[in-house]
C-alpha cells in the first residue's frame, strides 16, 4: 500500500475508530469528506477478527467512489470527492 517508491501516506483506524461499537460518522469524518484518494476495506474470513472500518455501503453506490480492486470480501476504492451516501445525523 505504500507504493513502489514508498511515497504514499498510509493510515489506519486507531483509538475509538477500532471499537466494535464505534460510530462510523464520528470515527471516519475524513473518509466521508473525501480527504483520502484511496480507501482499503479489509474483511477477514475469520469470525475472530471483527470488521473495523468505514461501512462498505458508503462506497458501493456512490459516484465519488470507484472500486478498483476486489478480492473476496475486501476491496480498494478510489475516492474522487465527498461521499454522498455517507450520511450522518446532524
Amino acid at each position: 500500500m505504500l507504493g513502489v517508491d514508498l511515497s504514499n501516506r498510509v493510515t489506519s483506524g486507531q483509538g475509538e475508530s477500532t471499537r466494535l461499537d464505534a460510530d462510523p460518522c464520528k470515527s471516519w469524518p475524513d473518509v466521508r469528506e473525501g480527504k483520502y484518494r484511496y480507501v482499503v476495506i479489509i474483511r477477514y474470513a475469520s469470525s475472530l477478527v471483527p470488521p473495523v472500518g468505514p461501512p462498505v455501503a458508503w462506497f458501493q453506490h456512490d459516484a465519488s467512489a470507484t472500486e478498483v480492486v476486489h478480492e473476496g470480501a475486501s476491496a480498494v476504492y478510489r475516492v474522487d470527492g465527498p461521499l454522498r451516501y455517507a450520511t450522518c445525523p446532524s
